[in-house]
């Protein structure tokens, strides 16, 4: 029957011309957050620098949604939930927010990567029942374009634990969620509220798969003393992983230095470290012998889900 149709509001995405990992982001003057001097990789968990999800925060918002449907974004991320009209049969509160805290993330099997932001759909009614599909979009870093990923898309409902939904491409009649993924965003078309994510693995036979890193240098806009501590982090190629930095070095004091900058990340059961290296520096400014060299070790880069992963080098001017 007509009023039993899912209908959606969320246009059709058009392909990009061009690969994520040839877009940069714009400098924006930013914080830094308590770090680890002397070059060393921080194990940190991120949950240290959360705040209470409030509705003031860039990491949450929340809305009273009528059955006229709406929707909710989240500023600088590309993380937005669609709700079509008569999907609620009255008004709900609902909340739309990305997770940081590690402790709230899924465990990664063997050779799985996290490709997305922790998103989560809450609601003030722990019995909110919808009558249609609702559309979650978040951006992905996968590098689509070389192939061999099997993705799949994983949901923790309120107050439980983490399981798979769907892996992309083994659909079937009865799959409860249904996933359009493009080069940088996947949409989630799901009845459920709790929390999503998207699990990346390399696909058997296949060429190993690619994703797409930024690496982004922040330091003190007010060093004291005579130390000054450059922070380089090591996150997803997303506008939601460069937001959440901002924020967390905004609370700090820093800045972003210059313009993240984009790599691909190969899988490779024997990986190698990524290395950064300091290569000149301004008159007048010296660094420790040995330690114009760092390295972020593969498994770091590919089973870490540290949003805030970084390492530092410490500057003497």
């Amino acid at each position: 029957r007509d009023e039993e149709e899912h209908h959606y509001e969320q246009p059709m995405v058009r392909l990009p011309s061009r690969s994520p990992v040839d877009s940069l982001a714009k400098p924006l003057l930013s914080s830094s957050s308590s770090s680890s001097t002397g070059g060393n990789i921080s194990p940190r968990s991120a949950g240290t620098l959360d705040t209470q999800l409030c509705p003031s925060s860039p990491f949450s918002r929340y809305a009273i949604v009528s059955p006229s449907g709406a929707r909710i974004s989240l500023p600088d991320s590309s993380i937005s939930l669609t709700v079509p009209e008569a999907a609620l049969v009255s008004p709900h509160e609902l909340c739309l927010s990305s997770i940081h805290d590690t402790k709230a993330f899924p465990s990664l099997l063997s050779g799985q990567t996290l490709l997305s932001p922790v998103v989560c759909i809450s609601s003030s009614s722990s019995k909110l029942l919808l009558s249609k599909p609702v559309v979650l979009s978040l951006p992905h870093c996968a590098s689509l374009r070389q192939g061999g990923w099997t993705v799949s898309v994983s949901w923790r409902p309120p107050g439980e634990s983490w399981r798979s939904l769907v892996t992309l491409g083994q659909e079937r009649v009865d799959t409860p969620l249904y996933a359009q993924l493009d080069l940088a965003t996947a949409h989630l078309v799901t009845e459920n509220i709790g929390t999503f994510c998207l699990l990346g693995t390399p696909t058997p036979g296949a060429p190993s798969p690619l994703k797409s890193l930024r690496i982004a240098a922040f330091a003190q806009e007010l060093p004291q003393g005579a130390d000054l501590t450059v922070r380089l982090y090591c996150v997803q190629d997303c506008e939601a992983a460069q937001t959440y930095l901002e924020w967390t070095e905004r609370q700090f004091g820093g800045r972003l230095l210059d313009r993240p900058a984009s790599c691909l990340l190969q899988h490779s059961s024997s990986g190698a470290a990524l290395q950064l290296r300091l290569d000149r520096l301004g008159e007048g400014w010296a660094v420790q012998a040995g330690a114009d060299l760092q390295q972020v070790p593969f498994s770091h880069l590919w089973t870490n889900n540290n949003p805030a992963l970084h390492c530092s080098f410490t500057l003497r001017h």
